[in-house]
Protein backbone atom coordinates (compact mmCIF):
# COMPACT_ATOMS: atom_id res chain seq x y z
CA UNK A 1 0.00 0.00 0.00
CA UNK A 2 1.66 3.46 -1.14
CA UNK A 3 2.04 5.84 2.30
CA UNK A 4 -0.08 8.67 2.81
CA UNK A 5 3.16 10.19 4.43
CA UNK A 6 6.85 10.14 3.87
CA UNK A 7 8.84 11.63 6.92
CA UNK A 8 12.26 12.93 5.99
CA UNK A 9 14.73 12.88 8.51
CA UNK A 10 17.97 14.26 7.85
CA UNK A 11 20.56 13.10 10.53
CA UNK A 12 24.02 14.45 11.52
CA UNK A 13 25.44 14.02 14.79
CA UNK A 14 21.97 13.66 16.89
CA UNK A 15 23.41 10.39 19.01
CA UNK A 16 21.88 12.30 22.13
CA UNK A 17 18.15 12.88 20.59
CA UNK A 18 17.51 10.30 17.88
CA UNK A 19 16.03 7.65 20.09
CA UNK A 20 13.29 10.29 21.23
CA UNK A 21 12.79 11.42 17.54
CA UNK A 22 12.70 8.21 16.12
CA UNK A 23 10.21 7.01 18.84
CA UNK A 24 8.27 9.62 18.76
CA UNK A 25 7.54 8.48 14.88
CA UNK A 26 7.34 4.76 14.91
CA UNK A 27 5.04 5.38 17.83
CA UNK A 28 2.27 7.15 16.21
CA UNK A 29 -1.00 5.97 16.08
CA UNK A 30 -1.27 6.59 12.55
CA UNK A 31 1.12 3.99 10.92
CA UNK A 32 0.37 4.76 6.76
CA UNK A 33 3.70 5.82 6.76
CA UNK A 34 7.53 5.39 5.55
CA UNK A 35 10.26 6.86 7.16
CA UNK A 36 13.61 8.26 5.20
CA UNK A 37 16.38 8.93 7.13
CA UNK A 38 19.42 10.58 5.84
CA UNK A 39 22.63 10.13 6.87
CA UNK A 40 25.00 13.07 6.44
CA UNK A 41 28.04 11.52 7.59
CA UNK A 42 27.40 11.53 10.93
CA UNK A 43 30.68 11.14 13.00
CA UNK A 44 29.14 9.14 15.93
CA UNK A 45 26.48 6.59 16.74
CA UNK A 46 23.89 8.37 14.94
CA UNK A 47 24.04 5.56 11.91
CA UNK A 48 23.91 2.78 14.56
CA UNK A 49 20.82 4.22 16.28
CA UNK A 50 19.07 4.38 12.75
CA UNK A 51 20.38 0.44 11.84
CA UNK A 52 19.29 -0.46 15.38
CA UNK A 53 15.28 0.96 14.63
CA UNK A 54 15.48 0.19 11.16
CA UNK A 55 15.94 -3.71 12.02
CA UNK A 56 12.98 -4.15 14.38
CA UNK A 57 10.84 -1.40 11.78
CA UNK A 58 10.79 -2.24 7.96
CA UNK A 59 9.19 1.38 7.37
CA UNK A 60 12.28 3.11 8.11
CA UNK A 61 15.38 3.44 5.34
CA UNK A 62 18.46 4.82 5.60
CA UNK A 63 20.02 6.88 2.57
CA UNK A 64 23.67 7.39 3.63
CA UNK A 65 25.15 10.59 1.78
CA UNK A 66 28.72 10.14 0.57
CA UNK A 67 29.49 13.72 1.81
CA UNK A 68 28.06 16.19 4.17
CA UNK A 69 25.71 18.06 2.40
CA UNK A 70 23.78 19.53 5.06
CA UNK A 71 19.90 19.54 5.78
CA UNK A 72 18.43 21.07 2.83
CA UNK A 73 20.11 19.01 0.10
CA UNK A 74 19.92 15.92 2.31
CA UNK A 75 15.60 17.06 2.69
CA UNK A 76 16.13 17.29 -1.40
CA UNK A 77 17.40 13.57 -2.10
CA UNK A 78 14.24 12.77 0.51
CA UNK A 79 11.70 14.62 -1.31
CA UNK A 80 13.07 12.82 -4.73
CA UNK A 81 13.02 9.36 -2.84
CA UNK A 82 9.21 9.57 -1.37
CA UNK A 83 6.62 7.70 -2.06
CA UNK A 84 3.70 8.86 -0.05
CA UNK A 85 1.53 11.39 -1.14
CA UNK A 86 2.81 14.30 1.53
CA UNK A 87 6.19 14.78 2.84
CA UNK A 88 6.45 16.06 6.46
CA UNK A 89 10.31 17.02 7.13
CA UNK A 90 11.12 16.25 10.80
CA UNK A 91 14.68 17.34 12.79
CA UNK A 92 16.43 14.50 14.16
CA UNK A 93 16.40 16.34 17.36
CA UNK A 94 12.43 17.35 17.46
CA UNK A 95 10.18 14.42 18.48
CA UNK A 96 6.20 14.28 17.45
CA UNK A 97 3.27 14.70 19.98
CA UNK A 98 0.94 12.09 20.26
CA UNK A 99 -1.46 11.24 17.58
CA UNK A 100 -0.18 14.40 15.04
CA UNK A 101 0.09 12.01 12.11
CA UNK A 102 -3.74 10.81 13.09
CA UNK A 103 -4.60 14.39 13.19
CA UNK A 104 -3.10 15.36 9.98
CA UNK A 105 -4.55 12.70 8.15
CA UNK A 106 -8.11 13.54 9.41
CA UNK A 107 -7.05 16.88 8.07
CA UNK A 108 -6.42 15.25 4.59
CA UNK A 109 -9.49 13.30 4.63
CA UNK A 110 -11.64 16.44 5.23
CA UNK A 111 -9.14 18.74 2.55
CA UNK A 112 -8.11 16.00 -0.22
CA UNK A 113 -6.69 18.93 -2.46
CA UNK A 114 -4.71 20.46 -0.11
CA UNK A 115 -1.30 21.91 -0.75
CA UNK A 116 0.44 22.19 2.43
CA UNK A 117 -0.89 22.30 6.42
CA UNK A 118 0.56 24.71 8.96
CA UNK A 119 0.57 23.40 12.57
CA UNK A 120 1.54 24.94 15.86
CA UNK A 121 4.60 23.44 18.43
CA UNK A 122 6.11 23.96 21.30
CA UNK A 123 9.57 25.43 21.94
CA UNK A 124 11.78 23.79 24.05
CA UNK A 125 14.64 26.62 25.30
CA UNK A 126 17.93 24.35 26.10
CA UNK A 127 19.46 26.95 27.82
CA UNK A 128 16.68 28.46 29.72
CA UNK A 129 15.13 25.09 30.37
CA UNK A 130 11.87 26.65 29.54
CA UNK A 131 9.20 25.34 26.74
CA UNK A 132 6.47 27.90 25.28
CA UNK A 133 3.64 26.97 23.06
CA UNK A 134 3.49 28.87 19.86
CA UNK A 135 -0.01 30.66 19.41
CA UNK A 136 -1.00 31.92 16.20
CA UNK A 137 -1.28 35.65 15.59
CA UNK A 138 -3.88 35.98 13.18
CA UNK A 139 -7.22 34.03 14.27
CA UNK A 140 -9.23 34.72 11.53
CA UNK A 141 -7.06 32.24 9.20
CA UNK A 142 -7.42 29.21 11.10
CA UNK A 143 -9.25 26.08 10.41
CA UNK A 144 -9.99 26.14 7.04
CA UNK A 145 -8.71 26.45 3.47
CA UNK A 146 -7.34 29.99 2.32
CA UNK A 147 -3.99 31.13 0.58
CA UNK A 148 -1.66 34.23 1.04
CA UNK A 149 -3.73 35.56 -2.48
CA UNK A 150 -7.27 34.92 -0.57
CA UNK A 151 -6.12 36.60 2.68
CA UNK A 152 -2.68 38.48 2.59
CA UNK A 153 -2.86 38.62 6.21
CA UNK A 154 -2.50 34.27 6.55
CA UNK A 155 1.24 35.15 6.02
CA UNK A 156 1.12 36.35 9.59
CA UNK A 157 0.82 32.60 10.48
CA UNK A 158 3.09 31.34 8.52
CA UNK A 159 6.55 29.83 9.23
CA UNK A 160 10.16 29.16 7.73
CA UNK A 161 10.88 26.07 9.56
CA UNK A 162 9.89 23.06 7.34
CA UNK A 163 9.05 20.62 10.15
CA UNK A 164 5.40 22.69 11.48
CA UNK A 165 4.25 21.72 7.90
CA UNK A 166 2.77 19.05 5.87
CA UNK A 167 3.85 19.38 2.40
CA UNK A 168 1.25 17.45 -0.91
CA UNK A 169 4.54 15.61 -2.07
CA UNK A 170 3.24 16.35 -6.17
CA UNK A 171 2.69 20.00 -5.20
CA UNK A 172 6.49 20.25 -3.91
CA UNK A 173 8.07 17.93 -6.95
CA UNK A 174 6.15 19.87 -9.67
CA UNK A 175 6.54 23.52 -8.40
CA UNK A 176 10.22 22.35 -8.29
CA UNK A 177 10.04 23.74 -4.13
CA UNK A 178 13.31 22.25 -3.23
CA UNK A 179 16.41 23.43 -0.68
CA UNK A 180 18.82 26.06 -1.19
CA UNK A 181 22.24 24.47 -0.80
CA UNK A 182 23.26 26.97 2.08
CA UNK A 183 24.89 25.91 5.53
CA UNK A 184 22.26 27.27 7.63
CA UNK A 185 18.66 29.54 7.14
CA UNK A 186 18.37 26.85 3.88
CA UNK A 187 14.78 26.72 4.69
CA UNK A 188 14.14 30.45 4.32
CA UNK A 189 13.91 30.63 0.33
CA UNK A 190 11.57 27.75 0.50
CA UNK A 191 9.07 28.24 2.27
CA UNK A 192 8.39 31.11 0.93
CA UNK A 193 8.22 29.85 -2.40
CA UNK A 194 5.58 27.17 -0.75
CA UNK A 195 3.09 30.25 0.41
CA UNK A 196 3.53 32.23 -2.69
CA UNK A 197 2.75 28.90 -4.81
CA UNK A 198 -0.29 27.02 -2.57
CA UNK A 199 -3.64 27.72 -3.41
CA UNK A 200 -4.97 25.76 -0.77
CA UNK A 201 -3.11 26.18 3.08
CA UNK A 202 -4.66 24.93 5.99
CA UNK A 203 -3.82 26.10 9.25
CA UNK A 204 -4.31 23.34 11.65
CA UNK A 205 -4.85 24.77 15.28
CA UNK A 206 -3.31 21.77 17.10
CA UNK A 207 0.51 21.45 18.36
CA UNK A 208 1.78 18.46 16.79
CA UNK A 209 5.44 18.69 17.37
CA UNK A 210 8.06 19.55 19.80
CA UNK A 211 10.91 21.80 18.68
CA UNK A 212 14.50 22.06 20.52
CA UNK A 213 15.90 25.69 20.15
CA UNK A 214 19.81 26.80 21.00
CA UNK A 215 21.36 23.23 20.72
CA UNK A 216 25.22 24.05 21.28
CA UNK A 217 25.77 22.12 18.35
CA UNK A 218 23.27 22.88 16.14
CA UNK A 219 24.20 24.76 12.93
CA UNK A 220 22.28 27.69 13.30
CA UNK A 221 23.85 27.97 16.95
CA UNK A 222 27.22 28.46 14.89
CA UNK A 223 26.36 30.08 12.40
CA UNK A 224 23.60 32.69 13.71
CA UNK A 225 26.15 35.83 12.80
CA UNK A 226 25.98 34.88 8.60
CA UNK A 227 23.47 37.12 7.09
CA UNK A 228 24.92 36.50 3.70
CA UNK A 229 22.26 34.26 2.81
CA UNK A 230 19.09 36.03 4.00
CA UNK A 231 20.38 39.32 2.15
CA UNK A 232 20.51 36.73 -1.26
CA UNK A 233 17.04 36.04 -0.47
CA UNK A 234 15.81 39.64 0.59
CA UNK A 235 17.00 40.33 -2.96
CA UNK A 236 15.15 37.50 -4.80
CA UNK A 237 11.65 38.37 -2.63
CA UNK A 238 12.01 42.13 -3.86
CA UNK A 239 12.25 40.90 -7.33
CA UNK A 240 9.72 38.28 -6.84
CA UNK A 241 6.84 40.28 -5.36
CA UNK A 242 7.40 42.93 -7.19
CA UNK A 243 3.91 42.48 -9.44
CA UNK A 244 1.94 41.34 -6.69
CA UNK A 245 -0.95 42.85 -5.62
CA UNK A 246 -0.15 45.89 -2.81
CA UNK A 247 -1.35 44.41 0.41
CA UNK A 248 -0.39 40.74 -0.62
CA UNK A 249 3.28 42.68 -1.24
CA UNK A 250 3.19 44.54 2.43
CA UNK A 251 2.17 41.23 4.17
CA UNK A 252 4.99 38.78 2.59
CA UNK A 253 7.67 41.59 2.63
CA UNK A 254 7.11 42.71 6.29
CA UNK A 255 6.83 38.76 7.33
CA UNK A 256 10.32 38.42 5.86
CA UNK A 257 11.61 41.78 7.36
CA UNK A 258 10.00 40.73 10.78
CA UNK A 259 12.79 37.81 10.39
CA UNK A 260 15.63 39.55 8.11
CA UNK A 261 16.12 43.21 10.42
CA UNK A 262 16.82 41.23 13.49
CA UNK A 263 19.65 39.12 12.18
CA UNK A 264 21.56 42.60 10.77
CA UNK A 265 21.00 44.12 13.78
CA UNK A 266 22.77 41.11 15.95
CA UNK A 267 25.28 41.07 12.83
CA UNK A 268 26.03 44.44 13.61
CA UNK A 269 26.39 44.13 17.66
CA UNK A 270 28.64 40.94 17.45
CA UNK A 271 31.07 42.99 15.24
CA UNK A 272 30.55 41.31 12.15
CA UNK A 273 29.66 43.98 10.10
CA UNK A 274 30.37 47.72 10.80
CA UNK A 275 27.94 50.35 11.37
CA UNK A 276 27.77 51.73 7.99
CA UNK A 277 27.38 47.80 6.67
CA UNK A 278 24.39 48.02 8.65
CA UNK A 279 22.68 50.86 7.15
CA UNK A 280 24.12 50.27 3.34
CA UNK A 281 22.56 46.83 4.15
CA UNK A 282 19.00 48.15 5.56
CA UNK A 283 19.35 50.70 2.52
CA UNK A 284 19.74 48.51 -0.31
CA UNK A 285 17.57 45.44 0.76
CA UNK A 286 14.77 46.76 2.17
CA UNK A 287 11.86 48.83 0.51
CA UNK A 288 10.98 51.40 3.09
CA UNK A 289 7.75 52.22 2.03
CA UNK A 290 6.46 48.73 2.33
CA UNK A 291 7.29 49.21 6.15
CA UNK A 292 5.98 52.78 6.21
CA UNK A 293 2.08 50.84 4.65
CA UNK A 294 3.15 48.32 6.87
CA UNK A 295 3.14 50.25 10.11
CA UNK A 296 -0.46 50.74 9.67
CA UNK A 297 -0.71 46.55 10.21
CA UNK A 298 1.05 46.11 13.39
CA UNK A 299 4.85 46.83 12.14
CA UNK A 300 5.11 49.02 15.28
CA UNK A 301 8.77 47.23 16.32
CA UNK A 302 9.74 46.24 12.86
CA UNK A 303 9.26 49.96 12.06
CA UNK A 304 11.01 51.53 15.09
CA UNK A 305 13.82 48.76 14.66
CA UNK A 306 14.24 49.98 10.53
CA UNK A 307 13.90 54.04 11.83
CA UNK A 308 16.53 53.37 14.59
CA UNK A 309 19.32 52.02 11.85
CA UNK A 310 19.22 55.90 10.25
CA UNK A 311 20.87 57.18 13.72
CA UNK A 312 25.00 57.51 14.55
CA UNK A 313 23.67 56.22 18.48
CA UNK A 314 22.81 52.22 17.44
CA UNK A 315 25.41 51.55 19.96
CA UNK A 316 24.05 52.45 22.70
CA UNK A 317 21.06 51.33 21.68
CA UNK A 318 22.07 47.60 21.36
CA UNK A 319 24.20 48.43 24.85
CA UNK A 320 20.74 48.82 26.31
CA UNK A 321 19.10 45.96 24.72
CA UNK A 322 21.64 43.40 25.01
CA UNK A 323 21.98 44.23 29.18
CA UNK A 324 18.62 44.25 29.75
CA UNK A 325 17.79 41.04 27.55
CA UNK A 326 21.28 39.32 29.06
CA UNK A 327 19.48 40.06 32.77
CA UNK A 328 16.18 39.21 31.88
CA UNK A 329 17.57 35.85 30.72
CA UNK A 330 20.23 35.33 33.03
CA UNK A 331 19.23 36.31 36.33
CA UNK A 332 15.41 36.43 35.85
CA UNK A 333 14.31 37.40 39.52
CA UNK A 334 16.60 40.59 39.59
CA UNK A 335 15.32 42.16 36.49
CA UNK A 336 12.40 43.89 38.20
CA UNK A 337 14.53 45.28 41.10
CA UNK A 338 17.39 45.86 39.06
CA UNK A 339 15.49 48.26 36.46
CA UNK A 340 13.25 49.57 39.47
CA UNK A 341 17.25 51.13 41.18
CA UNK A 342 17.88 52.17 37.24
CA UNK A 343 14.85 54.19 37.29
CA UNK A 344 15.63 56.02 40.90
CA UNK A 345 18.83 56.28 39.76
CA UNK A 346 18.34 58.11 36.46
CA UNK A 347 16.18 60.24 38.28
CA UNK A 348 18.73 61.40 40.49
Amino acid sequence: MKPLISVIIPVYNVEKYLDQCLSSVIEQSFNNIEILCINDCSTDSSLKILEKFSAKDPRIKIINNQQNLKAGLSRNIGIKEAKGEYIHFLDSDDWLEDNAYKKLAECINRNPNIDVIRFRYIQHNLPRKTSEEEVFPNRVCLNKITNIYKEPCCVQNWATNPWCKLHNTKFIQNNNLFFNDYCCMEDTQQALKVILKANEVYFLDDVLINYRLNREDSIMSKHLDNITYLIKDMHWLNYTVSELEQLTKIEILNYFYRIFIPYIFDAYYSNKINYSKLQETLEKAIDSEIIKEGFANDSKYLYQLYEYSKKSSAYKFFIKYKLKRFIKDHFPNYTNAYFKIKKRITKC
